[in-house]
């Protein structure tokens, strides 16, 4: 009846977990579509003719596919697994006497639900395959797993547990170890006499359905648990044992539901005297539970010295105003005092207010939030709030000072947070160097950290408790290199990238494959690192050891690099590239040693210091030293930064003619525009060069030069890079993923075809 269905969208509303799972926003917008698609595919399985059936299994998909773009995975999955369950105890219910039409029907209707679920999410879930195939995903405290790996039940028994004893909570809302379930003693009464005396059949199938989701919220603590996420298919995949109480509370709204309808009958048009029997003898139960808790509240209070104010003496003293009220309801039922049609009107009121009520003591006051004190920004970030408003850059906060993802709270880029999952490739990115020296930390553009631990040698731009260093090396938002290095697998580029002997400013490194794509005019403009000189590094060390708060090497006295170098031929000259800041007004030394390929010997290698007008990092300078002639063998080049050192060493390079050991800068490139899908530029380069993006590659960016598409190359492992030739250009980076756009075309598509059979299958009206 309306007043039942009231009464369990009330309960299923307000009450138990569906008032905890409120703050993963993404969970709770797919859960609310439950209901809705439950019952959907209930009218579908009623309906007579075909096109009304048709359209509530097209009502029931929509909800389901609403469900899954809310963005979270887990509603659909519970969604399927309940509509499974009840539509195979369909089959099983009618599959006496019925044909094979009839018996199969049902099946098919589902089908017809998830099938036109799938069409309508297609936008939703092809980004999603994709971002899967291509990502890690946290499901413990262990190591992440990639797409196509299962998650051992070792590791699931270990995503959470409901304590049994939690369940007391269903009444007594504060008497709880785990999540408050409370739905009160009217809402439970209902659900018993819901499960008792209304439909027997289905009834039994959502008490059935109940206890089952009851046994695998426990986790390992039950072994249904085990059974369930090991024999049935897709289940491990939603792990988290706190979820299966969403679908727990719809078992026991329904049956409060079905529950209430029951009474009003049985007092009403359908007398049923086992139920007033029931009620005469429940009543004198609930009188005596209200006892209970009155002797209960005063042995506590009298014999314990326990506050009258304390939450489980509130929660006691809850139950019996309730209960009493409950009682008294049934009461003026079973004597006629009240008509059944307002005794279910009362009774929803009660169950609202008495969820409402223990709702809203959750709700936190706006100056209470502990979202206020977490978020309040600090001195440090109203300075880097005013500096992103003249610049553009991230924030690295390697040594956790500020909260977890402060970039979104604080609208500040940042270089990583915390989440579910994560872009592999970028997570293998950093993990050659997590620290503010690193060359990753340099090729996001970092230009700003977070350290409470100083970082020898790196200038503090902000005073206070959180203090501010600004990174010289961070590279900015677009740059052009005319260098690049070649590499035939991953492993090997990041094992390079990490190195001093890469320049982040000045190099692309590239995959094989990548500089096929590069245009002949451009390629041939710009310069292999590895052509003719094959250079390796043996080993390096910092002086300052490692760390997020380590400086880059070749900041500190004692910093050493051992390095191979072997020339494809005899080279009459090797010159080698420094790349390096200086911050004293005198010279600095760099101590080189020569081993091997007809050498043998020391070089003392003299840094300029800065000029007199110049300031601390403003600017990066480059000489070339020429080591003299290698033959065509291996050589150990050994470097050392000599003691009181005031030069900031960027980068190493060897290279066989003088030209790569000079000024190679190309030209400008300027940032016109900037949105999260789609990058303007602007570049007036003396020479070909690669335009790299310190933006993040990801299948669906394109690039355009002066409006013509243009190949959008990964470089850096996970950087974007534009090969460009000469001149001034304009440069366009946008998001235009393939996966969204077959997948809005198909849901479209879907849509349209739906509405036209609908119309097309409409009865029309006799003229």
């Amino acid at each position: 009846t309306p007043l039942g269905s009231a009464l369990a969208g009330t309960g299923f509303a307000l009450g138990g977990y569906m008032t905890q799972v409120r703050g993963f926003v993404n969970i709770f917008s797919g859960f609310v579509w439950l209901p809705a698609v439950f019952a959907c595919v209930c009218r579908s399985l009623d309906a007579g003719p075909p096109r009304r059936r048709a359209a509530w299994v097209l009502a029931a998909g929509t909800a389901l596919a609403l469900s899954f773009l809310a963005g979270h995975h887990v509603p659909p999955i519970q969604t399927g697994l309940l509509l499974g369950f009840y539509v195979v105890f369909r089959v099983v219910a009618n599959w006496r006497g019925a044909g094979w039409r009839s018996r199969l029907l049902p099946l098919a209707l589902l089908a017809g639900v998830a099938l036109w679920a799938l069409l309508l999410a297609s936008m939703q879930w092809l980004p999603s395959l994709e971002w899967g195939r291509l990502a890690l995903r946290w499901v413990s405290e262990g190591e992440p797993i990639r797409w196509g790996e299962k998650i051992p039940y070792s590791i699931l028994q270990q995503t959470g547990s409901l304590s049994p004893q939690s369940f007391v909570s269903l009444v007594l809302p504060y008497v709880s170890v785990d999540v408050s379930l409370y739905v009160g003693a009217p809402l439970l009464f209902l659900a018993l006499v819901g499960l008792l005396f209304a439909r027997p059949a289905e009834s039994r199938f959502f008490a059935a359905a109940l206890f089952l989701y009851l046994f695998l919220s426990w986790g390992e603590l039950s072994v249904v648990h085990g059974w369930v996420n090991t024999f049935i298919p897709g289940v491990w995949f939603a792990r988290e044992v706190f979820h299966y109480l969403v679908p727990l509370q719809l078992c026991l709204a329904l049956l409060a539901g079905w529950g209430l309808d029951a009474l009003a009958g049985a007092y009403g048009d359908a007398p049923d005297p086992a139920l007033v029997r029931f009620v005469r003898r429940a009543g004198w139960g609930l009188a005596g539970l209200v006892a209970g808790c009155g002797a209960l509240v005063a042995a506590l209070h009298i014999q314990h010295g326990v506050r009258m104010d304390h939450p489980h003496m509130r929660s006691t003293a809850g139950l019996a105003v309730y209960a009493f009220a409950l009682g008294v309801l049934l009461f003026f039922l079973h004597s006629g005092r009240i008509a059944a049609a307002r005794f279910a009107v009362i009774a929803v009121a009660l169950v609202g207010i008495d969820l409402a009520s223990n709702l809203s003591r959750e709700i936190r006051a706006a100056d209470r939030t502990a979202v206020q004190s977490v978020w309040r920004p600090t001195p440090a970030v109203e300075f880097l709030r005013a500096r992103a408003r003249q610049e553009r850059f991230r924030v690295d906060d390697s040594g956790g000072v500020f909260p977890p993802n402060f970039g979104d709270a604080w609208r500040l880029e940042s270089t990583m947070g915390h989440g579910a999952t994560g872009l592999a490739r970028y997570l293998a990115f950093r993990g050659t160097g997590w620290g503010a020296g690193s060359n990753a930390t340099a090729l996001l553009g970092a230009r700003y950290f977070v350290a409470r631990i100083p970082v020898p040698g790196m200038p503090r731009v902000f005073e206070g408790p959180d203090p501010v260093y600004r990174n010289p090396r961070a590279v900015p938002r677009a740059f052009a290199v005319t260098r690049y290095r070649v590499f035939a697998s991953d492993p090997e580029l990041l094992k390079r990238l990490e190195t001093p002997l890469f320049a982040p400013r000045a190099t692309a490194l590239v995959l094989q494959g990548e500089l096929g794509r590069v245009p002949q005019d451009v390629r041939a403009a710009l310069n292999d690192e590895g052509d003719g000189l094959e250079v390796s590094v043996v080993t390096y060390k910092s002086a300052a050891g490692y760390g997020p708060a380590a400086p880059p090497w070749g900041w500190t006295s004692g910093d050493e690099l051992m390095a191979r170098v072997r020339p494809a031929g005899r080279l009459e000259h090797c010159f080698l590239r420094v790349d390096f800041y200086p911050t004293g007004a005198g010279p600095s030394r760099l101590d080189v040693a020569l081993e091997g390929a007809g050498r043998s010997g020391k070089i003392a290698v003299e840094l300029p210091g800065r000029d007199p007008e110049e300031a601390a990092f403003e600017r990066l300078r480059t000489i070339g030293v020429d080591l003299g002639a290698l033959e065509a063998a291996d050589c150990r080049v050994t470097l050392r930064t000599a003691e009181a050192s005031g030069a900031r060493i960027d980068s190493l390079g060897f290279f066989p003619s003088p030209a790569g050991a000079g000024d190679d800068d190309p030209g400008p490139v300027r940032l016109r525009a900037f949105q999260p899908n789609r990058l303007e530029l602007e570049a007036d380069l003396r020479r070909a060069a690669l335009v790299v993006c310190s933006e993040v590659f990801y299948p669906g960016w394109e690039a355009q030069v002066d409006g013509r598409p243009a190949p959008l190359l990964e470089a850096d492992y996970i950087l974007r890079a534009v090969p460009v030739p000469a001149g001034k250009h304009a440069i366009v980076l946008r998001f235009r993923p393939r996966s969204f756009l077959l997948g809005l075309a198909v849901s479209l598509a879907s849509l349209a075809a739906a509405g036209l059979c609908l119309a097309a299958t409409r009865p029309r009206r006799n003229p």
